[in-house]
């Protein structure tokens, strides 16, 4: 557990600290652990999975008028998709027409 715990930021340990201080019962020191644990794991994944996107993907932004973006938004809104997903779809769709590109 102490190692666990060393993984978390200072403010964190210091509040999960103050807290399993305070408790009255076992089962309230054993969920603070509980909670400390999944803090640690969540932290280490979230770590992981930025140094696998930096590795796989990359960042191709435009910036377009207020008009454009709304109009992006609400046909992505029509549709049930994320402006992200929609975009995507809408690239790989101009794409496979012969749009440019050789990826």
């Amino acid at each position: 557990m102490r190692q666990t715990v060393s993984c978390l930021s200072a403010p964190v340990r210091y509040h999960l600290g103050a807290i399993a201080n305070h408790a009255q019962t076992p089962e309230v020191r054993e969920a603070v652990g509980a909670l400390a644990v999944y803090l640690s794991r969540r932290d280490t994944k979230h770590k992981y999975d930025r140094k696998r996107d930096n590795r796989t993907r990359v960042l191709i932004g435009a910036r377009v008028s207020r008009t454009l973006a709304d109009q992006v938004k609400e046909a992505a809104a029509a549709e049930g998709q994320s402006v992200y997903s929609w975009l995507t779809e809408a690239i790989r769709e101009k794409l496979a027409r012969g749009g440019g590109g050789t990826s």
